[in-house]
């Protein structure tokens, strides 16, 4: 059975070797390449004889996420955002990085040498943790989409595709009242031609019959992209909210993010009432460079 390298490198013969759509799909296979190591049925979970089934990677769900301008009748600035996502169930037990794929238990090594706190023994306190893969695309355009010059004063034009894994620890302290949701979030990608966010929007706006913009040529240049998030969220207040029927509670966050897509510490605060409100903590909007 040919490998995942293999495989990759047989869809970019020499004649469409430099194009940048093979570009973006070489790199994208140099992501995923490693997770073959564990066999040729490409499984994304590994379970070693030593390993509970509560310690190896489970999927319990996705979703797909678009944000758009259009649907406010603008088109400009952060104009569009997609992101597919999946969720995996809790991990039970003590953390072994071994008994997770390779590139996932290499990142959560790489967690516990950057920020070793996040790991520490939480004694008696209840926790749970989880892992969340996002892939998406991001764009940004100037407000004038007549122009081919490129324009000083305004946002340039600007395309990102990325991969970001996210490690979330649930923990109820018991010095508090209230339970906190930590999160620290890797997200690597490709900025410029490569993220071929040109010919997405034009893609989009042939089909809905808009018309295009004309100074993609002035967008930022090719680089690797990199950031990364640490961020707390936590529940001061709930009523209802795990029970089904009518809830409501009050999610608070504050976050730092470092990197050449953003960089910036946020706070903010989300307000939620309904039926049946998930036990969670709220939204999850696409990030990167928003």
């Amino acid at each position: 059975m040919i490998g995942v390298d293999g495989y990759c490198r047989s869809l970019c013969g020499t004649k469409v070797q430099q194009s940048m759509q093979c570009a973006t799909l070489l790199i994208a296979c140099a992501l995923f390449s490693p997770i073959s190591a564990f066999g040729s049925d490409f499984s994304l979970s590994a379970d070693p004889p030593s390993c509970s089934p509560g310690q190896s990677l489970r999927w319990r769900g996705g979703t797909l996420r678009l944000e758009n301008d259009l649907f406010t009748g603008s088109d400009r600035n952060y104009t569009n955002g997609v992101a597919l996502t999946a969720v995996s169930r809790d991990l039970q037990g003590e953390l072994r990085p071994e008994c997770l794929p390779q590139p996932i238990g290499l990142y959560a090594r790489f967690i516990g040498w950057a920020d070793p706190g996040f790991w520490r023994d939480t004694g008696d306190q209840p926790a749970s943790q989880n892992l969340v893969v996002r892939f998406g695309q991001s764009m940004y355009t100037p407000e004038d989409k007549t122009r081919t010059d490129l324009i000083p004063d305004d946002r340039p034009y600007a395309g990102l595709v990325y991969l970001s894994l996210a490690w979330n620890r649930r923990i109820h302290p018991q010095a508090a009242s209230y339970e906190m949701l930590d999160v620290r979030e890797l997200t690597l990608g490709l900025i410029g031609h490569w993220s071929l966010a040109e010919k997405s929007q034009d893609l989009v706006h042939r089909v809905r019959g808009i018309e295009r913009f004309r100074g993609w040529d002035n967008q930022l240049r090719n680089e690797p992209a990199f950031q990364m998030a640490m961020e707390r969220k936590f529940k001061p207040y709930t009523e209802g909210a795990v029970r089904p029927g009518w809830g409501s509670d009050v999610i608070g966050s504050y976050a730092l993010r470092v990197g050449n897509i953003e960089t910036a510490a946020s706070t903010g605060v989300e307000f939620r009432a309904g039926w049946n409100i998930p036990n969670d903590f709220g939204s999850y909007p696409i990030r990167p460079g928003a």
